[in-house]
């Protein structure tokens, strides 16, 4: 463990520091030890995204963590030679992050709206075509897809962008934390699917005809079905879970697996022959038909 911070390698230092705590930096850049909220991309992260945080006072305070996922974490460290910072001041600069934060959140949520005011409802798109699956719900704005994300209370708070090469991304410091979208009805249903995109969530709509909630990212599983159990205590939550079978880690099933449990779900998933390259449900139909997903989904208890 490192226990003083130089000035002259400020920046390996503070790297080291969180590397040793498991929070990494995507890319090497200058450590800025002004006492404010710095935000840097994650290894695992779309170039857009920046869920890595630090605070760095000079050579005396360093509190660090990751906002993704259900994480959030929290690192100190002082340097005994410099500057003293008792508990008040620890526990001031976390909820000054905690505050900047939320405040991002509400300025992106009015930004969301205006957005998606001056879009026009989309039932056709290259990206639905590629997919070969329905609008529902969707808006286009200068020829990008657009799929709200709302919270639990169905308020709009961020956007979700689709260009017509199926690059996709967030609106900046927009909440997806526990945010989602749904297609179809909950209220009434006995059985409820949570995917990660918008193309599974529509593949199984159309061939289940269950409700869809769309959480985004395998990170944002847990949290969303918790948000869904707790405004549907009785339904049955199915986590349609990516198979990244293909990568070092295959994080879809295990995101899936690790909602499924937080919510006392099911969980599915695709399976694919070895050289069939797919991931999702969505893959699994344009590879199989909807025949062959409507078999798989019965055989796992689905339908």
């Amino acid at each position: 463990m490192i226990n003083t911070i130089s000035e002259i390698s400020l920046t390996s230092e503070v790297i080291a520091y969180m590397a040793q705590n498991d929070i990494f930096m995507a890319s090497d850049e200058e450590i800025i030890p002004d006492g404010t909220i710095q935000r840097f991309q994650l290894p695992d992260e779309h170039r857009s995204k920046k869920s890595g945080w630090y605070v760095v006072i000079d050579n005396s305070f360093v509190s660090f963590g990751s906002w993704k996922g259900d994480k959030f974490t929290v690192k100190l460290k002082h340097n005994t030679n410099s500057i003293k910072w008792d508990k008040s001041d620890i526990a001031k600069k976390i909820k000054e992050a905690e505050q900047k934060r939320e405040l991002d959140h509400q300025h992106a949520a009015l930004n969301a709206w205006k957005i998606w005011d001056s879009s026009i409802e989309c039932h056709s798109h290259i990206y639905l075509s590629e997919k070969k699956v329905n609008g529902h719900g969707l808006r286009e704005n200068n020829g990008n897809l657009l799929i709200p994300l709302t919270n639990e209370n169905g308020q709009l708070s961020s956007l979700q962008f689709i260009n017509s090469y199926g690059k996709k991304w967030f609106l900046k410091n927009g909440k997806i934390k526990g945010n989602h979208f749904n297609l179809g009805n909950i209220l009434n249903a006995s059985k409820v699917i949570i995917s990660e995109g918008y193309s599974t969530a529509a593949s199984l709509f159309d061939v289940t005809n269950l409700p869809q909630v769309i959480a985004f990212n395998a990170n944002n599983l847990v949290e969303t079905a918790r948000v869904i159990r707790t405004k549907h205590p009785d339904i049955e939550i199915i986590i349609a879970a990516d198979n990244d079978y293909m990568g070092n880690q295959n994080t879809g099933l295990i995101k899936g697996k690790e909602a499924a449990q937080a919510v006392n779900g099911k969980l599915i998933f695709p399976k694919f022959l070895s050289n069939d390259l797919g991931s999702d449900f969505n893959d699994f139909v344009k590879f199989y038909g909807k025949d062959k997903l409507s078999s798989s989904l019965i055989s796992q208890g689905v339908l």
